[in-house]
């Protein structure tokens, strides 16, 4: 009996937690989206020079707004959840930790096919990943925050790999032509989800 009633307090608890999550993404990537917005009217003729095509900065944002509209959604669905005292499964904690983790990823991607280079390794977007594994504490869970980082640092590093190896993305800079600085980044990355695992 007293298992049970500790289980399903845990369950409120991580409900609580993943509701508050949820709301700090939307008002993070909310404020990121009217930052985004705002320079790329300012600086229009800059992104111009520096992108092959005007809207891939745009497009680079729409990770960022499928994240807050997915945040709604999920932040509503566990309002309903709380006041009938559903548990949510292990596995969809983690199936959740690895999508939400890899839409940086997709971010890189698109910035990548605009600045046809390895720039798209070190702009901004690289610092979503530490905004989610610092969220993941959130989670409660150690394994999970870790997981998080780890998902992160093989991503991070697989896209280090593939945009290194792509013919013309050479950028001169040898420490940027280099895979050594991003297999440095991908560590830091699995060690802050080790952080934010030990701190949960």
């Amino acid at each position: 009996m007293n298992q049970k009633f500790l289980e399903k307090e845990i369950s409120k608890e991580i409900l609580t937690s993943e509701r508050f999550r949820f709301l700090v993404l939307m008002i993070v990537f909310g404020i990121l989206v009217l930052f985004g917005l705002s320079i790329s009217v300012l600086y229009k003729d800059y992104f111009k020079n520096i992108f092959t095509e005007t809207n891939y900065f745009l497009w680079a944002m729409s990770p960022i707004l499928l994240i807050i509209i997915r945040s709604f959604f999920i932040r509503f669905r566990i309002r309903k959840w709380q006041k009938t005292g559903y548990q949510i499964a292990e596995k969809w904690r983690y199936i959740n930790s690895f999508i939400e983790i890899s839409i940086p990823s997709v971010g890189i991607l698109i910035f990548a096919q605009g600045l046809q280079s390895v720039y798209a390794l070190i702009t901004p977007v690289v610092f979503l990943y530490f905004i989610f594994i610092i969220l993941s504490a959130l989670e409660l869970n150690l394994y999970l925050s870790i997981f998080t980082g780890g998902v992160a640092a093989i991503e991070y590093f697989s896209l280090a790999l593939f945009l290194l190896n792509q013919p013309g993305n050479a950028t001169g800079i040898q420490i940027l032509d280099f895979y050594v600085p991003y297999m440095a980044k991908s560590f830091i990355l699995f060690a802050s989800g080790v952080l934010a695992g030990l701190v949960s």
